[in-house]
């Protein structure tokens, strides 16, 4: 049975707000809890000014803010700015704080591109889909590195179709999982290209993109078997919801939630990336994608990323919770 920890501080009437994860946090306790539980979406820029301000006015203590102002000013490492919140709060344990000061030093021998991809994945596991496509394209848009090898750019490429998929966006998915597939020959990539090229298409667009592939008879049948068993499935559970507006609310609700966090330097990233690609993507690539009815559709088809701890599994609830799918560390 665990311990039950108590906090000492009332809680202030104005939260200190962490717009990419839509969280409120409303006591220094809540603030550890939250560094301490997400430190791979800490950056200095969520340290920053406004949480200095937060600090000396909602909570009053004016020596921790001048503290991590002057660290900032100084040029403190994360490790250290995170360790004075934590330390200043006395919610962990020194053993806990000591493993949390032992993964950030691990951490700051990451390369960028491998820092930004823990970043990305957890954006994935919180539902933040939009958050992590954003980190996903800028590990793109840096000059590719022969040290992370063709695998990790594959697993990128993938984790990229996946949250365009939980995003509604078809066209963008598709794209992904065939530019991870000709990084790396995945059958299970192969599957959620296809699967998300059919959620996406009519049904005779979609054996003609198909055809052009070579996709066809037996192997387009196993591929896209699983998700014609889910669609009998889902249509089987379909029923109409007692309140519609209600329900259309929900929808509105939980789209923002996944798309609110703000897109920067959208133009920078338009530029294209057919250098980092194989040479078998630039090319057959506009074989499926040349005409722009293929590569504008927008749909749902999710897959199950496994990441460090193992598989994330995603409940069966039609096809756009296809399981296929994965989100590795490197």
């Amino acid at each position: 049975m665990g311990a039950v920890l108590i906090c000492k501080q009332e809680q202030v009437k104005t939260p200190y707000y962490i717009e990419s994860m839509g969280v409120r946090l409303y006591s220094m306790e809540e603030l550890a809890y939250f560094l301490y539980q997400n430190i791979y979406l800490v950056d200095k820029r969520m340290l920053g000014m406004r949480l200095w301000d937060w600090i000396r006015t909602e909570i009053g203590n004016t020596d921790l803010a001048e503290r991590l102002k002057k660290g900032a000013e100084a040029g403190s490492s994360l490790q250290n700015m995170v360790l004075t919140i934590l330390r200043a709060v006395d919610y962990y344990t020194q053993e806990e704080l000591n493993e949390l000061s032992a993964k950030l030093k691990v951490l700051n021998t990451y390369q960028e591109q491998e820092r930004l991809k823990l970043r990305a994945d957890e954006y994935f596991i919180n539902g933040n889909y939009q958050a992590a496509v954003y980190e996903y394209e800028k590990i793109l848009d840096i000059r590719q590195s022969d040290r992370l090898g063709v695998e990790f750019y594959a697993h990128v490429w993938n984790n990229l179709g996946v949250c365009c998929c939980r995003l509604f966006l078809f066209g963008r998915a598709a794209k992904a999982f065939r530019t991870s597939y000709q990084y790396q020959r995945d059958p299970d990539v192969l599957k959620e290209y296809v699967c998300a090229m059919r959620m996406g298409l009519p049904e005779e667009d979609f054996e003609e993109a198909m055809d052009l592939q070579n996709i066809r008879g037996e192997q387009l049948k196993a591929l896209t078997e699983e998700y014609d068993r889910l669609t009998e499935e889902a249509e089987e559970h379909l029923e109409a919801p007692r309140e519609l507006s209600e329900r259309l609310y929900e929808l509105e609700r939980e789209y923002y939630k996944n798309t609110r966090y703000a897109y920067k330097g959208e133009s920078q990233r338009k530029k294209s990336r057919s250098a980092r690609r194989p040479k078998e993507t630039r090319k057959h690539g506009n074989t499926s994608f040349n005409n722009r009815r293929h590569s504008s559709y927008y749909g749902a088809v999710s897959a199950r990323p496994a990441i460090y701890e193992g598989a994330w599994k995603s409940q069966p609830m039609g096809p756009h919770k296809l399981a296929a799918g994965r989100i590795n560390p490197f």
